[in-house]
């Protein structure tokens, strides 16, 4: 996701307590199930979450709540995020009363993140979750939903992200691509909308009303992108823009977020419908056997 550095600061709607409850230090013990977790070539799972609760792990996640980002118009909420049914539900909803955050900005709609910063982060790994994605056609403009990694130093550039949709075609993009049913992986090597490789899902693929699998593969060789198995995306480390965006040694927390309204892709219109969501039935890591 595009400019993350600036539009993941916490600006205040929230105060210096919220900042300090993302941030919290307990260390994440990977749960029995996950000993069961076997994949040829990486081993056991070493951070899994099947969202068979009722309620999110606090031992492995964050949950943002009273906060916002800089780059779209929704604000974060903890109300947002639920688990139900065997999956990890973030919704984004309009709002009674539109709500202007200190940095001026009338912003309309809800969204939410969770994430594993200070519990759980890895620098080579392979990522994995299945998902149902809010991109339904002509309902989903302006809805931005991701599942993204980004290292635990927030100077380093660098970002992966393994899924991230924009929904329904919007007339205010600054792009004739139409992402709509498309699900984007992405590395980035800097915070600016230059210095990035893409892969795209394929057109017409159902990612809204049934699960899909995607995957993101971290190696000292570099990464790869994988959409239903299929590989989307394949960028080499050996430049020097990667090595300056993932320097050696720096790790990377896992991060699901779901915003409202994106200045490249559009922003929601009349038609976008409130009360949708980005379902995750399962996230599984697996540290890098090299």
């Amino acid at each position: 996701m595009d400019q993350a550095i600036t539009r993941r600061r916490a600006l205040g709607y929230g105060g210096a307590g919220v900042a300090a409850a993302l941030l919290g230090s307990a260390a994440w013990a990977p749960p029995a199930e996950a000993a069961g977790t076997y994949r040829s070539g990486w081993g056991n799972a070493v951070f899994e979450d099947d969202f068979s609760g009722s309620s999110l792990s606090s031992s492995r996640w964050n949950v943002r709540d009273r906060t916002y980002l800089s780059h779209d118009w929704s604000t974060i909420s903890a109300a947002n995020v639920a688990v139900s049914a065997g999956a990890l539900k973030l919704t984004a909803r309009k709002l009674a009363s539109p709500v202007t955050t200190s940095d001026g900005r009338r912003r309309e709609w809800s969204g939410a993140e969770v994430n594993t910063l200070g519990k759980f982060s890895l620098e080579h790994g392979r990522w994995e979750v299945r998902a149902k994605m809010p991109a339904a056609p002509n309902r989903s403009v302006g809805l931005w939903a991701a599942v993204w990694l980004r290292p635990d130093d927030g100077s380093v550039p660098g970002e992966v992200d393994i899924v991230e949709t924009y929904g329904s075609k919007s007339s205010q993009a600054k792009t004739k691509f139409d992402p709509t049913s498309r699900a984007e992986t992405t590395v980035h090597f800097n915070q600016r909308r230059t210095g990035s490789l893409h892969g795209w899902s394929p057109g017409g693929t159902d990612i809204y009303s049934r699960w899909n699998t995607w995957a993101v593969e971290k190696t000292p060789a570099g990464v790869r992108g994988f959409f239903n198995g299929e590989k989307i995306l394949d960028v080499p480390s050996g430049t020097a823009a990667y090595r300056a965006a993932f320097p050696a040694g720096k790790k990377l927390n896992l991060r699901i977020s779901f915003q409202v309204g994106n200045s490249y892709w559009g922003r929601p219109t009349a038609a976008t419908a409130s009360g949708q969501s980005m379902e995750l039935d399962y996230v599984r890591v697996w540290k890098h056997q090299g």
